[in-house]
C-alpha cells in the first residue's frame, strides 16, 4: 500500500485489501509499543462476534488515523454494510454490538448501514448513506485533505 507526504492512503478512493494484508501494513509493521496492536486485538474480537452471527456477508469500511502512519491511532473507525433483512433478523444483537463504540477504551468507533437491493423503496436512503460515509471518509474532517479507505469482505 501506498501513501501520500500526509501519511494518507492513496489511491484517495475505496481500496479493497485482504485482512492479512490490513494486519500486516497497519498493525505488524509497527513496533509493540504502539496502541495499534490493543486497537486490532479488540477489533478482531468485534469482527469475529459480527461473524459468528452473521456468517459471512457483510463489508465494511475502515477509516481514520487507524488507516494512516500515525504511530498511536486514536482509535478505528469502520462501518459495517449488512444486508437490510439479515440488519432486521438480527437487530436486537446488532443494537448490543453497536452500544460498544461508547465504550472508548476498546477503540473500536463501529457503525452500521442497511443495504438495500435495487428497486426497493428504500434504496435512495441506502444510497444516500452509502455517498455520505464515502465523502466523510475519503475527505479528513480537519484539514480537508482527501484520502483513501480501506474495504474488508468478509
Amino acid at each position: 500500500m501506498t501513501f501520500d507526504q500526509y501519511g494518507y492512503l492513496v489511491p484517495y478512493e475505496v481500496i479493497s485489501a485482504d485482512f492479512d494484508t490490513f494486519e500486516t501494513v497497519f498493525v505488524k509493521n509497527f513496533s509493540n509499543t504502539s496502541k495499534r496492536h490493543q486497537w486490532f486485538k479488540n477489533y478482531v474480537a468485534y469482527v469475529g462476534e459480527l461473524k459468528t452471527l452473521l456468517g459471512i456477508g457483510f463489508t465494511q469500511w475502515v477509516d481514520g488515523s487507524f488507516i494512516s502512519q500515525k504511530f498511536n491511532p486514536n482509535d478505528i473507525d469502520f462501518v459495517t454494510f449488512i444486508d437490510f433483512e439479515r440488519y432486521e433478523y438480527f437487530e436486537k444483537e446488532i443494537e448490543l454490538i453497536k452500544k460498544r463504540r461508547y465504550q472508548r477504551t476498546s477503540g473500536t468507533d463501529g457503525y452500521f448501514i442497511k443495504t438495500y437491493p435495487i428497486g426497493h423503496k428504500l434504496y435512495s436512503i441506502y444510497q444516500l448513506e452509502y455517498k455520505r460515509w464515502l465523502f466523510d471518509f475519503t475527505v479528513d474532517l480537519y484539514n480537508k485533505r482527501p484520502k483513501g479507505i480501506i474495504q474488508l469482505d468478509f
